[in-house]
């Protein structure tokens, strides 16, 4: 590595990074006996329980320069899940 060209791993600096990644996932599960042999499972979980969007970039236009590296699109939901088992 030289003076002239520093670089830390395989970035090469100034480090130019994208737009901040926030995800929440959380989940629960809840067994029931109801005898010696069955028995009852119940899952839920969220994906994205807060539903926070996330910056995205979209297609790079030549032609409008002021908008170059900026994020203007905005992806993302929450997802919920549900499923239940039955042991007999």
């Amino acid at each position: 590595m030289t003076a002239n060209n520093p670089s830390l791993g395989t970035y090469r600096l100034p480090y130019i990074h994208g737009p901040r990644y926030e995800r929440d996932d959380i989940g629960l599960y809840i067994a029931f006996k109801i005898n010696e042999t069955k028995s009852i499972q119940v899952h839920a979980q969220a994906f994205d329980f807060t539903n926070h969007a996330l910056n995205a970039f979209i297609q790079y236009d030549s032609t409008n320069t002021s908008t170059a590296g900026y994020t203007q699109t905005k992806l993302g939901s929450r997802t919920i899940q549900l499923a239940m088992k039955i042991f007999f």
